[in-house]
């Protein structure tokens, strides 16, 4: 993780808060480079985040992903695009039942 955002991927990170309108300036990179091997982060879904290579030789990474999603949010069509959402996204005859 204490590489992650370091000198070229930093340039990546810059040039994607650049496309959703976010000055440099205004971005705050925190560091969980002292995370130890079984360790967890938590943060918010729409917080840019990523890590290093796994240094193990013989363990692979594990993740798990939460998402919670309000009841009342309803899924545009354009959500039957993304590989996490499109399942929840009724088609025509649904809707219409």
């Amino acid at each position: 993780s204490s590489s992650f955002f370091q000198s070229e991927n930093k340039k990546l990170l810059y040039s994607a808060a650049k496309l959703e309108g976010i000055e440099e300036k205004d971005l705050e990179i925190v560091s969980l480079g002292g995370l130890k091997a079984g360790g967890v982060s938590i943060h918010h879904g729409r917080t840019w985040h990523g890590s290093g290579k796994n240094k193990s030789k013989d363990l692979p990474r594990r993740g798990l992903g939460l998402h919670f999603v309000p009841a009342e949010v309803r899924f545009t069509k354009d959500a039957r695009k993304s590989k996490l959402w499109r399942n929840y996204v009724p088609d025509k005859k649904e809707e219409e039942n």
